[in-house]
Protein backbone atom coordinates (compact mmCIF):
# COMPACT_ATOMS: atom_id res chain seq x y z
CA UNK A 1 0.00 0.00 0.00
CA UNK A 2 0.82 3.54 -0.82
CA UNK A 3 1.31 5.81 2.50
CA UNK A 4 0.09 9.37 2.40
CA UNK A 5 1.77 11.65 4.50
CA UNK A 6 0.62 12.81 7.63
CA UNK A 7 1.18 16.52 6.52
CA UNK A 8 -0.80 15.72 3.56
CA UNK A 9 -3.84 14.95 5.45
CA UNK A 10 -3.36 17.67 8.05
CA UNK A 11 -3.81 20.15 5.39
CA UNK A 12 -6.68 17.89 3.85
CA UNK A 13 -8.49 17.74 7.47
CA UNK A 14 -8.16 21.40 8.25
CA UNK A 15 -9.25 22.38 4.66
CA UNK A 16 -12.54 19.86 5.13
CA UNK A 17 -12.74 22.15 8.44
CA UNK A 18 -13.17 25.45 7.04
CA UNK A 19 -14.85 24.25 3.97
CA UNK A 20 -17.68 23.08 7.00
CA UNK A 21 -17.11 26.41 8.26
CA UNK A 22 -17.84 28.09 5.30
CA UNK A 23 -20.64 26.46 4.35
CA UNK A 24 -22.58 27.13 7.63
CA UNK A 25 -21.65 30.54 7.99
CA UNK A 26 -22.92 31.00 4.24
CA UNK A 27 -25.97 28.77 5.29
CA UNK A 28 -26.53 31.47 8.42
CA UNK A 29 -25.90 34.36 6.23
CA UNK A 30 -28.69 33.31 3.64
CA UNK A 31 -30.67 32.66 6.81
CA UNK A 32 -30.34 36.42 7.73
CA UNK A 33 -30.63 37.66 4.54
CA UNK A 34 -34.21 36.39 3.70
CA UNK A 35 -35.46 37.59 7.05
CA UNK A 36 -33.81 41.08 6.35
CA UNK A 37 -35.18 41.06 2.29
CA UNK A 38 -38.67 40.13 3.93
CA UNK A 39 -38.11 42.93 6.70
CA UNK A 40 -37.86 45.42 3.94
CA UNK A 41 -40.08 44.19 1.05
CA UNK A 42 -42.94 46.44 2.71
CA UNK A 43 -40.83 49.25 3.13
CA UNK A 44 -39.51 48.79 -0.47
CA UNK A 45 -43.32 49.00 -1.57
CA UNK A 46 -43.95 52.24 0.58
CA UNK A 47 -40.89 53.54 -1.15
CA UNK A 48 -42.06 52.67 -4.66
CA UNK A 49 -45.49 54.05 -4.18
CA UNK A 50 -43.86 57.37 -2.80
CA UNK A 51 -41.81 57.23 -6.27
CA UNK A 52 -44.82 56.23 -8.61
CA UNK A 53 -46.68 59.45 -6.88
CA UNK A 54 -43.17 61.73 -7.41
CA UNK A 55 -43.06 60.65 -11.23
CA UNK A 56 -47.06 60.88 -11.50
CA UNK A 57 -46.48 64.75 -9.89
CA UNK A 58 -43.68 64.95 -12.35
CA UNK A 59 -45.27 64.03 -15.37
CA UNK A 60 -48.18 66.16 -14.44
CA UNK A 61 -45.78 69.33 -13.66
CA UNK A 62 -44.18 68.72 -17.10
CA UNK A 63 -47.74 68.86 -18.79
CA UNK A 64 -48.27 72.26 -17.35
CA UNK A 65 -44.94 73.49 -18.25
CA UNK A 66 -45.07 71.99 -21.91
CA UNK A 67 -49.07 74.15 -22.03
CA UNK A 68 -47.30 76.73 -20.54
CA UNK A 69 -44.50 76.48 -22.99
CA UNK A 70 -47.04 76.64 -26.17
CA UNK A 71 -49.25 79.80 -24.11
CA UNK A 72 -45.85 81.65 -24.18
CA UNK A 73 -45.30 80.89 -27.62
CA UNK A 74 -48.76 81.62 -28.76
CA UNK A 75 -48.63 84.98 -26.76
CA UNK A 76 -45.01 85.93 -28.39
CA UNK A 77 -46.50 84.68 -32.02
CA UNK A 78 -48.88 87.24 -31.22
CA UNK A 79 -46.94 90.15 -30.12
CA UNK A 80 -44.29 89.36 -33.02
CA UNK A 81 -47.63 89.69 -35.44
CA UNK A 82 -48.52 93.17 -33.41
CA UNK A 83 -45.27 94.37 -33.57
CA UNK A 84 -44.88 94.12 -37.25
CA UNK A 85 -48.12 95.40 -37.83
CA UNK A 86 -47.75 98.72 -35.88
CA UNK A 87 -44.33 98.92 -37.46
CA UNK A 88 -46.27 98.63 -41.04
CA UNK A 89 -48.91 101.30 -39.41
CA UNK A 90 -46.06 103.68 -38.55
CA UNK A 91 -44.13 103.43 -41.64
CA UNK A 92 -47.52 104.51 -43.24
CA UNK A 93 -48.27 107.10 -40.95
CA UNK A 94 -44.44 108.70 -41.45
CA UNK A 95 -44.62 108.16 -45.11
CA UNK A 96 -47.99 109.90 -45.08
CA UNK A 97 -46.79 112.45 -42.86
CA UNK A 98 -43.85 112.88 -44.94
CA UNK A 99 -45.87 113.32 -48.51
CA UNK A 100 -47.93 115.81 -46.28
CA UNK A 101 -45.19 117.95 -45.04
CA UNK A 102 -43.83 117.82 -48.90
CA UNK A 103 -46.78 118.88 -50.59
CA UNK A 104 -47.69 121.75 -47.51
CA UNK A 105 -43.82 123.28 -48.09
CA UNK A 106 -44.30 123.06 -51.94
CA UNK A 107 -47.77 124.62 -51.21
CA UNK A 108 -46.49 127.34 -48.87
CA UNK A 109 -43.46 128.20 -50.85
CA UNK A 110 -46.05 128.82 -53.88
CA UNK A 111 -48.09 130.43 -52.00
CA UNK A 112 -45.54 132.90 -50.90
CA UNK A 113 -44.14 133.38 -54.48
CA UNK A 114 -47.56 134.51 -55.51
CA UNK A 115 -47.77 137.08 -52.50
CA UNK A 116 -44.06 137.88 -52.79
CA UNK A 117 -44.67 141.00 -54.83
CA UNK A 118 -47.32 142.28 -52.45
CA UNK A 119 -45.04 141.89 -49.71
CA UNK A 120 -42.15 144.23 -51.43
CA UNK A 121 -44.97 146.79 -51.78
CA UNK A 122 -46.66 146.80 -48.40
CA UNK A 123 -42.97 147.04 -47.21
CA UNK A 124 -42.12 149.76 -49.71
CA UNK A 125 -45.28 151.67 -48.56
CA UNK A 126 -44.08 151.23 -44.84
CA UNK A 127 -40.86 152.95 -45.84
CA UNK A 128 -43.18 155.61 -47.55
CA UNK A 129 -45.41 156.33 -44.55
CA UNK A 130 -42.40 156.27 -42.21
CA UNK A 131 -40.51 158.82 -43.86
CA UNK A 132 -43.52 161.04 -44.49
CA UNK A 133 -44.37 160.79 -40.94
CA UNK A 134 -40.60 162.12 -40.17
CA UNK A 135 -40.71 164.63 -42.70
CA UNK A 136 -44.03 165.80 -40.88
CA UNK A 137 -42.96 165.30 -37.40
CA UNK A 138 -39.63 167.38 -38.84
CA UNK A 139 -41.72 170.60 -40.20
CA UNK A 140 -43.69 170.67 -37.28
CA UNK A 141 -40.17 171.03 -35.21
CA UNK A 142 -39.46 174.05 -37.64
CA UNK A 143 -43.00 175.42 -37.31
CA UNK A 144 -43.00 174.63 -33.28
CA UNK A 145 -38.98 176.37 -33.33
CA UNK A 146 -40.15 179.26 -35.76
CA UNK A 147 -42.57 179.82 -33.57
CA UNK A 148 -40.24 180.22 -30.52
CA UNK A 149 -37.53 182.48 -32.06
CA UNK A 150 -34.89 179.91 -32.09
CA UNK A 151 -34.77 179.46 -35.82
CA UNK A 152 -31.21 180.58 -36.60
CA UNK A 153 -29.92 177.79 -34.08
CA UNK A 154 -27.59 175.08 -34.96
CA UNK A 155 -29.12 171.46 -34.35
CA UNK A 156 -27.70 168.04 -34.37
CA UNK A 157 -28.82 166.76 -37.93
CA UNK A 158 -31.59 163.74 -36.67
CA UNK A 159 -30.21 160.48 -38.54
CA UNK A 160 -32.87 157.12 -38.46
CA UNK A 161 -31.17 155.33 -40.44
Amino acid sequence: MIEIPIWWLVVTGIFAIVSIVAVLAQAALIVVLIKLVKDLQPRIGMIAGKVEAIADRVEGIAQRVESVSQSAKGIAESARGTVQTLTGRAETVASKFQHVATLSSDSVENRMRSFAPFFVYARLAFELLSKFADFKSERQRDRRDYRDGTMGELRAPVNDN
